[in-house]
């Protein structure tokens, strides 16, 4: 299934592919995001350098991530480079392709419970999310945090918004942490990826070039007063060891508690909290 692709892909896109045949010329792939798409990776497209023998450099049945060159629908042909392909591209790539094979899956069980079609159910949802400006995945990640509100609040049924959040609840692991602070006031942390427990907010949602981001933040409750933090809580200070798609959502965070005049920090222990 490949919901939401267009025909053909288009020029300058990365896709992931699996190469089906080596010829000495090059390699045939088919595209996994389009049906029944066959492209070529032309052997002056491999590497940068000379290429003694291609089986040095792909194997049948290896899934790579390559750029597409040109399309020519009328011919049915597609030519795609390995070698314009940098370690940045390909993690991004893969990390998107992954959840985007997750969200068809969990499609497919909502649709099953709601005794649909994965693509009549894709068809009723998707305008909205469009609309939005929020894919699929990135939807069902905030229903597994947040209820079936993500979907309602964009004009989606009740009872189909109620099947989506709960394969989103039952396959998206989510983890809540409560902290102590030291002063003994009561910290409520939540975000992306530590899911939500105490109160919570559900409107705390960044829109950014990279989708949107939920920071880590906490409500401190001390002499009857609610105070606001803003954290976002990682293993590392070092954006270099953090996958390119959360450095770069971290990066956007800054910049916007920068320009509203809010303090905000990346801490790795509690004690920084």
């Amino acid at each position: 299934m490949s919901l939401g692709h267009a025909e053909w892909p288009e020029t300058g896109e990365m896709v992931v592919a699996t190469v089906s045949r080596l010829e000495t010329y090059g390699a045939y792939v088919t595209l996994d995001e389009y049906v029944n798409k066959e492209a070529l990776l032309h052997i002056s497209e491999i590497s940068s350098r000379w290429v003694r023998n291609i089986r040095n450099h792909v194997r049948e049945n290896q899934k790579v991530v390559l750029q597409v060159l040109r399309v020519d629908p009328f011919k049915g042909q597609v030519d795609l480079s390995l070698r314009r392909v940098n370690k940045d591209d390909r993690r991004k790539k893969i990390e998107q392709w992954k959840k985007t094979r997750k969200a068809e899956t969990l499609l497919k069980q909502a649709a099953t419970e709601l005794k649909a079609t994965p693509e009549d159910l894709f068809e009723e949802i998707s305008p909205k999310l469009n609309e939005a400006q929020i894919n699929l995945y990135d939807a069902l990640e905030q229903a597994a945090k947040k209820g079936m509100t993500i979907f309602t609040d964009l004009g989606i049924k009740t009872k189909t918004a109620e099947a989506l959040a709960t394969v989103a609840k039952d396959k998206i692991i989510v983890k809540g942490v409560t902290i102590q602070g030291a002063t003994g006031a009561e910290v409520v942390q939540m975000g992306v990826d530590t899911g939500t427990t105490g109160d919570s907010r559900g409107w705390f949602v960044i829109d950014t070039p990279v989708g949107t981001y939920n920071p880590d933040w906490a409500i401190l409750k001390h002499d009857g007063q609610a105070l606001y933090l803003v954290k976002e809580t990682k293993g590392t200070k070092d954006f270099w060891k953090l996958r390119t798609a959360e450095a770069d959502k971290v990066r956007c965070g800054q910049k916007h508690f920068a320009a509203i005049g809010v303090p905000f920090a990346v801490a790795v222990s509690a004690d920084e909290v």
